[in-house]
């Protein structure tokens, strides 16, 4: 009788971990759905995010000191592929571009004006990850190898990123191989 209340008690405490990860994940997903935004197509132009670390700073007019603004010639609308309102208003002009790296920590992009010499300059810096955040971002991967025993077999992997503390992405993660061995379940990893 002392061993059945013993092994009821374990399954219910393991019942209970089982139910709080499975309601962990569901927040998790559902954060993540909530949070979703389509990814920018490519070769397709859009408003840059403004930095949130600016948004109370506000704004002022600087005039040039004896100097013209620097831009660079017009053919660089077409060479950039701006969009047709830009590439055809005389009015704007492009006065710096920059390519930023692939990085798994967040970029800022600041443009600079250089009264003096009429120069724009843009800079880029390296953020820390955030604390937490919600993310989606997924992975479809095709794979052929070896087993230890030496058959060969074909892999098919499915992941799927939905939250970030820190360097740390935890996700679902699914796999099937070709000789029927398959895994599913949720984890962490490391990003650096």
């Amino acid at each position: 009788m002392v061993v059945l209340n013993a092994i009821n008690t374990a399954q219910r405490a393991l019942l209970t971990v089982v139910l709080l990860l499975a309601l962990f994940a569901a927040g998790v997903v559902l954060g993540a759905w909530l949070a979703y935004r389509p990814a920018q197509p490519v070769d397709d132009w859009q408003p840059a995010q403004p930095d949130k670390r600016i948004a109370n700073a506000g704004t002022q007019t600087v005039q040039p000191k004896d100097c013209r603004v620097v831009v660079v010639g017009p053919a660089a609308k077409d060479q950039l592929d701006l969009p047709p309102e830009i590439r055809n208003n005389p009015a704007q002009h492009v006065s710096a571009s920059a390519i930023v790296p692939s990085d798994e920590h967040p970029q800022s992009v600041v443009t600079l004006f250089d009264t003096t010499t009429g120069q724009t300059t843009a800079i880029t810096q390296r953020l820390t990850h955030p604390w937490l955040a919600t993310e989606q971002r997924g992975q479809l991967w095709a794979g052929y190898g070896l087993t230890p025993g030496g058959e060969r077999v074909g892999r098919i992997l499915l992941r799927e990123d939905l939250l970030q503390v820190k360097a740390l992405h935890l996700g679902t993660n699914a796999s099937l191989d070709t000789d029927g061995r398959w895994f599913a379940g949720i984890g962490v990893a490391y990003r650096w």
